[in-house]
């Protein structure tokens, strides 16, 4: 074998091979991302007709049923939405403090660390809501007002299905709601929030899981 001459045409050979191979692991990454956001939107819609299945439809308090929720204000859902997000050990750890520290903290305030003191004084009512079930706009702070605004970061949620049912058979009628994450990246995460409060006018809270399981 002359080494010299036939090398280079091993080399092209090789690197044919691995271009090939990663093209390949390109695509089957594509498509298992593709497969694990199906299933998971699949277990998703699993949970959501679950939660529905065991309701009571008739509670004696209803103050959720006709609230729009397609077009919600952020000011009155909860701080849990954010929790569609994939991220790592810090955001986990605010979310531990948040909820034992500021429970009640809705999802504006939840974007501006520290609850303590909120970083805006107003809130822009015409942009900080849902449009036809769907949130995704950046948050910014401008002359102590807050706003939403589009940018090439939006990240944000958008409500697939909404349905009412008195999960935890507390008297109160819930709104079961199935979320999916909407931004950049490929992972889309997928989730079901059940929301309810017992007087009009007044943000929702979550309600807690161990409850609804009962």
């Amino acid at each position: 074998m002359d080494f010299k001459k036939e090398c280079p045409l091993f080399l092209f050979g090789v690197a044919v091979v691995l271009l090939w191979l990663c093209a390949g692991c390109a695509t089957s990454d594509a498509l298992c991302q593709a497969e694990w956001n199906e299933a998971i939107a699949n277990d998703a819609r699993r949970e959501f007709l679950k939660m529905l299945g065991k309701g009571d439809l008739t509670p004696d308090h209803d103050f959720v049923s006709q609230y729009d929720f397609v077009n919600a204000q952020l000011e009155d859902l909860p701080w849990e939405l954010h929790q569609l997000t994939v991220a790592g050990n810090e955001y986990d750890e605010y979310c531990e403090y948040v909820r034992k520290q500021h429970s009640d903290c809705n999802y504006l305030e939840f974007n501006f660390p520290n609850p303590e003191s909120r970083r805006y004084d107003r809130v822009d009512l015409s942009t900080c809501r849902l449009i036809d079930g769907v949130f995704s706009s950046e948050l910014v702070v401008s002359n102590g007002t807050i706003s939403a605004v589009s940018s090439d970061f939006n990240d944000g949620f958008k409500i697939c299905d909404i349905g009412f049912t008195d999960v935890n058979r507390d008297g109160f009628m819930d709104a079961v709601l199935l979320f999916v994450q909407e931004g950049s990246g490929s992972a889309r995460v997928s989730g079901v929030y059940v929301l309810t409060r017992k007087q009009p006018g007044t943000k929702f809270s979550k309600v807690l899981n161990e409850k609804a399981e009962k």
